[in-house]
């Protein structure tokens, strides 16, 4: 594996001064008077505008230990142990957000450290700092939410059994505290999955202690902190019970940022503190994880310049496992806060973590990886084979409405299908003249692109249609009248004929359609000419995320079932060929990501792409450019002579020999089918 050696440096460089630098922690820092008592205040480095940091609940300072050092390299850095927590002494009760902001201004004023400030807030942190901003916003810059608490936000129910939840803590919270007022020993709790037993002491704070990510020393003093210090346990059993009353205040003080610049990290792992201790993947954990993400997308709606950006391999301790994400996001938003030349610069501008090329294997050349998460060896998608390594998922949202987008990095691959993949599938459902098109085969270079995570939602399309009412189009095909491209008029997107979520992928949109609301998605995320449908070589590009095989999980048709939305696993009955009775879409996400973190790329739905049909790839762009020119073979258009718009990936109603990266089809741009949706791409 290349690595370029800057960027390699700075990843070590990382890890090491996290270890070197956390000794700040052991020890008060500044004591500043916060109104009657004091707050241990952090500060290093020098500079405006000042990056203000508060932790999450049950945290301290030391949360920032990995991320504050880089960031004091290029302006002021200030985390704080609110009070009654770490070094700080006890404040007033209750400890709501409102207090938790107005203490921490004085302390700032008092300590000489006025704004403007950039908030950067973990988790419940980020009720406080958005509290912060909404009472103080001529003295913020910008803010930095690191996979911070969204509750406010969330639908009611899923607020309410929060709350149930919290209202559990604080009386164990208690019971532990007075066993330091009593003086006695702190038993050992049950252990986790055969993890070293820990005591209450240990489990409450941070992501339990000892954390590996410090030194013994900071691990000792902290361990000391929280075996002794009985006001730390009041201030967080307080806090806790405040959070209802504090997701009010700021449901009815929503404030505008203006053109502040605000950065959204969402890791889709919020609540877990540990990547090998993550709950089960249920449908329900993966609901309470969209919803949260969907829920933190709305904080883009504060500020015109706002941007969600996804860290997949993360815990949400993103701060811990992908320092350089939130480091990256903060000197983004100090670079256009102080007017400076962004130094990341991602799509439209926005920042992303450190990137670095590599090419361990031929039809991966030119990727590029995120280091920091390279040299962690961590990553949600599929497990490489050995010796063969895949860019980390990095992905962003640019408005709420908007879906998630994955950036691609550009590269080389060889598109179609050999001889001996044509012959299998030819042998296992297809034919000859049904795998013809996916030849010849020909290396293509693309540029780095963005393409949506997952197929376009109903839920989305429904909000796309909402604002401004797009009609439903004049029906849908389905069963056996797909192949004759015959449309019945009492199916549409709406109703398909069987039971969807607003999580299932659309269904019943023609190329037409999907084109509109891309037109519309332009429009609303304020990035004009940013989105499009992918052209069919970036399709294959993403689908097979830098494989050779059959499939992209691998050469066996076997595995299929685990890895894609197709006629054995969908409910199918009646077959006639390649049309059945019965079946229905899945939630997108169900099934594992491919290499780069693309869900559904096989199976599902059917995804439109840009380009029209040609039954040969002779003479079409090698450069990843979608194919515009009309075929001079008249079974390549349609009825009206149009071109016919190639769509990929098979769907829930078709056979597994479909579901490869090479598979082409193809249809009119206005026909619509309950087995057809699609996904945006993106030009960066």
């Amino acid at each position: 594996m290349v690595l370029t050696f800057a960027v390699a440096i700075r990843a070590k460089q990382v890890a090491t001064d996290g270890l070197k630098t956390d000794v700040l922690y052991t020890h008060p820092g500044q004591l500043v008077d916060a109104g009657g008592f004091r707050l241990n205040l952090n500060c290093t480095g020098s500079g405006s505008p000042t990056v203000v940091f508060d932790s999450g609940w049950g945290d301290w300072s030391p949360a920032w230990s990995k991320v504050q050092p880089q960031i004091s390299k290029f302006t002021r850095a200030c985390s704080f142990d609110r009070a009654g927590t770490g070094f700080s002494e006890p404040g007033p009760m209750p400890r709501t957000s409102v207090r938790i902001a107005k203490e921490l201004r004085t302390a700032l004023h008092n300590a000489g450290v006025k704004g403007p400030y950039i908030l950067v807030a973990s988790a419940f942190g980020g009720d406080n700092l958005r509290t912060f901003a909404d009472l103080y916003m001529n003295e913020v810059a910008g803010l930095v939410m690191v996979d911070a608490d969204p509750d406010d936000l969330e639908p009611t129910a899923m607020q309410e059994e929060a709350h149930r939840g919290h209202a559990l803590i604080p009386p164990d919270l208690r019971d532990c505290r007075d066993l330091i007022v009593q003086h006695k020993p702190f038993p050992a709790l049950p252990s986790r999955s055969g993890r070293p037993p820990q005591t209450c002491a240990q489990r409450f704070f941070f992501r339990g202690l000892p954390e590996a990510e410090w030194s013994s020393e900071l691990n000792a003093k902290l361990l000391e902190i929280a075996q002794t210090n009985v006001t730390m346990y009041d201030a967080y059993a307080s806090e806790m019970e405040q959070v209802p009353a504090d997701e009010t205040w700021l449901q009815q003080h929503r404030r505008s940022f203006g053109s502040r610049p605000i950065r959204v990290l969402t890791s889709g792992n919020h609540g877990v503190g540990h990547l090998d201790r993550k709950p089960p993947d249920t449908p329900e954990h993966r609901e309470y994880e969209w919803q949260t993400t969907l829920a933190q997308a709305r904080w883009l709606e504060l500020s015109s310049n706002a941007k969600q950006i996804f860290a997949a391999s993360s815990s949400e301790y993103i701060q811990f496992d992908q320092p350089d994400t939130v480091i990256d996001a903060v000197r983004d938003v100090y670079d256009q806060a102080t007017g400076k030349t962004v130094s990341a610069a991602g799509p439209h501008g926005s920042a992303y973590p450190s990137m670095s090329a590599f090419g361990d294997c031929p039809e991966c050349s030119g990727l590029v990886v995120n280091v920091n998460d390279l040299t962690k060896g961590t990553r949600s998608p599929a497990a490489a084979p050995p010796g063969r390594a895949y860019p980390p998922v990095t992905a962003f949202r640019d408005c709420p409405e908007c879906p998630e987008m994955v950036v691609i990095a550009g590269g080389s691959f060889t598109m179609g299908s050999t001889a001996e993949e044509k012959a299998w599938a030819a042998s296992h459902g297809g034919s000859k003249e049904a795998v013809s098109d996916e030849a010849p085969q020909h290396d293509v270079t693309l540029p780095s692109f963005a393409i949506g995570r997952f197929d376009v939602t109903r839920g989305e399309y429904a909000a796309f249609v909402r604002e401004t009412g797009y009609p439903a189009g004049d029906g849908c095909g389905h069963g056996g009248a797909i192949s004759k491209w015959e449309k019945d008029p009492n199916v549409t997107w709406e109703h398909p004929g069987f039971a969807q979520t607003d999580r299932d992928p659309v269904v019943c949109v023609s190329w037409n359609d999907a084109r509109a609301y891309v037109a519309w998605l332009n429009q609303k995320s304020g990035h004009p000419g940013a989105y499009r449908l992918p052209s069919e070589s970036e399709w294959e590009y993403a689908a097979r995320a830098c494989t050779t095989s059959k499939f992209w999980w691998g050469d066996h048709e076997k595995d299929a079932p685990s890895h894609a939305w197709f006629r054995d696993n969908s409910g199918v009955t009646d077959c006639q060929g390649l049309f059945c009775g019965g079946g229905q879409t899945h939630p997108v996400g169900a099934m594992p990501p491919n290499h780069f973190g693309l869900y559904d790329m096989a199976g599902d739905v059917w995804q439109w792409t840009e380009d029209c049909y040609d039954n040969s790839y002779a003479g079409v762009p090698a450069n990843g450019r979608a194919n515009e020119t009309p075929s001079s073979d008249p079974k390549a258009n349609d009825k009206q002579g149009k071109c016919l718009r190639v769509d990929r990936g098979g769907s829930w109603m078709f056979p597994a020999w479909l579901l490869r990266p090479a598979t082409r089809e193809r249809n009119p741009a206005d026909f619509r089918a309950v087995i057809m949706g699609f996904r945006v791409a993106g030009t960066l």
